[in-house]
């Protein structure tokens, strides 16, 4: 393999989550303030800018996704150096370096990847979050049926959990696996998200894989699937109920509130969204407090014992009316490109209907967990931006007249 721009794109991108896997396990936490990966993530980010055309054009072209989620990038750094508390553990440079610059670099790398480079892209993925997973699983713990890891981030996890199945299925629409395959590398991820006992990541999940199987033109009825996919939800379902303390907190969602010692959403709507109304109704009185600027990212915990939990609210509350509106116009520009696309096809290729599905969980996992640093929604965005594209879009009609 020659070593271009475009390889090595791919070496440090694949290598990013792999690192991360051997990094909560066997490294036992070596780094932690992440300095290899922003030794190499600068690197190639500024490799790209100077070197790569379509990376730069990106970021001046207005009517990209990625050119507000510069500006966003931007606006969240200069607010954080006068916002942000530091600590001795996380200064303010290593906070917009670690979980504000690592994740643009990301995105923007796999949005600007060359038409000819996506297939390799996509492959090599599927790969890298596999071995991503192995680690966690082989060196994992088990507590009360879950997963148990010294440096271990359910949530977040579970965003990988999603970028997984929805790469796993990416790679099936794309020809470059078949659907029995496809449904068995789903198999041992969905059990993990399980293991993980993350509601917003098993609902999360198993929508996707759901989305996967509407999508797919064989009949979803047909005695073959059925055989193949019934036992296995009907296991699947009976042992998370059953079984698991995933099962006992889904069952207990709309109640979970009344357990709290004090709830701050009580007597409010946001009562009967369990743990996380408090975020909504903290949040919003935070925002009220400060409905510019915001309170600064991470200072929501002078309001609440924990971090904010609610990307939505996030943008709301801690980068004021400016974050949030640049969030959501980031996201308007992200759906209608990808709408746009889906439309342009005569024969709309079922990849383009899959990748609403996505998007529809990236937003449910929004008003539940805090996305704005995680590599999995990075890594997402980043795809969906790169199938936006025109050259993309023709590329990929090229090459693949008889997709799914």
């Amino acid at each position: 393999m020659r070593l271009t721009l475009s390889n090595i794109n791919l070496i440090v991108i694949n290598l990013c989550f792999i690192w991360i896997g051997v990094q909560a396990t066997i490294a036992n936490g070596v780094d932690g303030q992440q300095r290899l990966l922003t030794l190499l993530f600068t690197i190639m980010f500024i490799a790209n800018l100077l070197a790569n055309h379509t990376f730069r054009r990106q970021f001046s072209n207005i009517k990209s996704p990625i050119f507000i989620w510069f500006i966003w990038f931007v606006y969240a750094t200069v607010n954080t150096i006068w916002q942000f508390t530091s600590t001795p553990e996380v200064s303010t440079i290593l906070f917009i370096t670690v979980e504000l610059f690592l994740p643009l670099a990301l995105l923007t790398t796999i949005a600007a990847f060359r038409p000819e480079k996506i297939f390799v892209l996509v492959k090599s993925l599927q790969s890298s979050l596999y071995v991503f997973f192995l680690f966690i699983f082989i060196f994992s713990g088990f507590d009360d049926g879950r997963l148990s890891i010294e440096r271990f981030d359910p949530n977040e996890y579970s965003m990988y959990a999603y970028a997984l199945i929805s790469i796993i299925c990416i790679n099936y629409f794309l020809n470059l696996q078949s659907f029995k395959t496809s449904f068995a590398l789903l198999i041992p991820v969905m059990i993990f998200a399980v293991l993980l006992n993350s509601r917003t990541g098993f609902a999360g999940s198993l929508f996707l894989i759901l989305g996967f199987l509407l999508v797919t033109k064989v009949s979803l009825f047909s005695l073959q699937r059925v055989i193949i996919i019934a036992p296995f939800v009907l296991l699947l379902l009976s042992y998370i109920f059953g079984e698991t303390e995933l099962g006992e907190r889904l069952l207990s969602t709309t109640s979970q509130s009344e357990l709290l010692e004090t709830n701050p959403a009580k007597g409010t709507i946001f009562e009967y969204y369990g743990d996380r109304g408090a975020y909504y109704f903290l949040g919003f009185q935070a925002f009220l407090d400060a409905p510019i600027f915001g309170i600064g990212l991470k200072n929501f915990q002078n309001y609440y014992y924990t971090v904010l939990h609610s990307e939505v609210m996030i943008h709301l509350s801690e980068l004021g009316f400016i974050g949030f509106v640049l969030y959501i116009t980031f996201l308007y520009k992200i759906i209608k490109n990808l709408i746009r696309q889906k439309n342009r096809l005569k024969t709309v290729s079922p990849i383009y209907k899959y990748f609403i599905y996505i998007i529809i969980a990236i937003l449910f996992a929004s008003t539940n967990l805090f996305l704005y640093k995680s590599y999995a929604i990075a890594l997402l965005y980043g795809l969906i931006i790169l199938f936006s594209r025109d050259d993309v879009v023709n590329f990929i009609k090229q090459k693949t007249n008889n997709l799914r």
